[in-house]
């Protein structure tokens, strides 16, 4: 089943980079989501969304567990839907990720240094 990628949300694309690293389960998926979210996701949002997924066969369903979890894992159509929605939303977004992220960073590379983890360490590839 063809995706129109044009209507793809930010809450698919983070589910499909989330699995593209590890099978998880709903539960799992809802805690690491929820972190970077300003709500908590629920298991109302999240579920029919899985559920489409699956039937767009973008991710697979395993049973696991002793309650019979379900765990989900990206398909290889999944993976590649993700490649091409990662390349547009870089497209988009480079701009505002330059230009929010990058400029907080900008007194770091004057001085070539960066706050890592509570250490200052040097910026290899820092030019003025």
């Amino acid at each position: 089943m063809a995706v129109d990628i044009s209507n793809v949300s930010m809450l698919e694309l983070q589910v499909l980079w989330h699995l593209s690293g590890q099978d998880l389960h709903g539960y799992a998926l809802i805690q690491e989501l929820s972190k970077r979210r300003s709500s908590p996701l629920t298991p109302g949002t999240l579920y029919p969304l899985l559920q489409r997924f699956e039937k767009q066969k973008l991710i697979m369903v395993k049973e696991m567990g002793e309650r019979d979890k379900k765990t989900y894992t990206l398909t290889p159509e999944g993976k590649q839907l993700l490649d091409k929605l990662a390349h547009e939303f870089i497209e988009v977004f480079d701009g505002i990720y330059v230009k929010y992220h990058c400029s907080v960073c900008e007194h770091f590379l004057h001085d070539k240094t960066r706050v890592t983890s509570g250490m200052e360490l040097p910026l290899a590839s820092a030019k003025k």
